[in-house]
């Protein structure tokens, strides 16, 4: 799944058209929503004692979104908010789960370098076989600040695994590792084709096991 490519970039000094929707936001809420609250300033006086908490504040501007701005024809369209956004053609591509959003959204992507014992992050060891074939490769991991028992690794914008802290898994073993190196290796040397249209093949490929020479046994 794509991260959405979002940067925070500011406005120039002196450049308001940088800055016209968020100022729009704030024009709106000063004229339709505070002049109706108990404590809203005028001159840098309250009219009333404010009284309100948090909670009721945001109850209060729910409701005013909701049942007065969304309801109200906008000047420009001469439709109310929610009539034209109830069209269609505004719905985002939303994602299929709960967990997709949170890797969107609260999910925090950092460059890190595979190194031959995984991925240091946080002062934690993140650890997978599959890691293996990416020693010395550049990745981007993606943890959840909530919880760090694991993270989701991607290499060039593609998803290669989940990797496991290892304080909460137990050690991918040696063999493991060599394992899963080998088999990256098989699969390269299995891409190139050489000779037209004959493929590499490994060491005894398609002849009996007991017609290859076997090595000879190390004397202790």
């Amino acid at each position: 799944m794509h991260r959405p490519q979002i940067r925070l970039i500011h406005s120039l000094p002196g450049r308001p058209r940088g800055r016209g929707k968020i100022e729009r936001l704030f024009r709106t809420i000063n004229d339709m929503f505070l002049p109706d609250l108990p404590g809203h300033l005028i001159a840098g006086k309250p009219l009333s004692a404010p009284v309100l908490t948090l909670d009721e504040l945001r109850a209060r501007f729910e409701a005013f979104v909701c049942g007065v701005y969304h309801r109200r024809p906008h000047g420009s369209t001469g439709e109310p908010p929610i009539t034209r956004w109830q069209k269609g053609g505004f719905l985002p591509a939303m994602p299929d789960s709960l967990e997709q959003l949170d890797m969107l959204f609260v999910h925090v992507p950092k460059p890190r370098k595979v190194l031959r014992d995984g991925i240091r992050l946080m002062g934690r060891r993140y650890v997978e076989p599959t890691l293996a074939a990416f020693v010395g490769e550049q990745v981007e991991a993606v943890y959840d600040p909530r919880d760090l028992t694991e993270i989701h690794v991607y290499h060039q914008g593609r998803f290669v695994c989940r990797a496991l802290s290892s304080e909460h898994a137990g050690h991918p073993s040696l063999r493991a590792i060599q394992r899963a190196r080998r088999g990256a290796k098989e699969r390269d040397k299995q891409g190139a084709c050489p000779h037209g249209d004959l493929r590499w093949r490994p060491r005894g490929y398609g002849f009996p096991a007991h017609h290859l020479p076997r090595a000879p046994a190390l004397r202790r």
